[in-house]
């Protein structure tokens, strides 16, 4: 089965509000409500 790319600004934009757990490269993780994201791609939890 072939996967699909997704654009990740959009799909980012649809979880604003929802919970979410963000995995850091140095194995940290946080979890929260996503509050916003911006164009870089900086994310927001509350």
């Amino acid at each position: 089965m072939a996967t699909v790319p997704i654009n990740p600004k959009p799909f980012l934009n649809n979880l604003t509000g929802e919970p979410v757990m963000v995995k850091l490269k140095w194995a940290m993780e946080y979890k929260g409500l996503l509050a916003s994201v911006d164009s870089y791609m900086s994310l927001q939890l509350s």
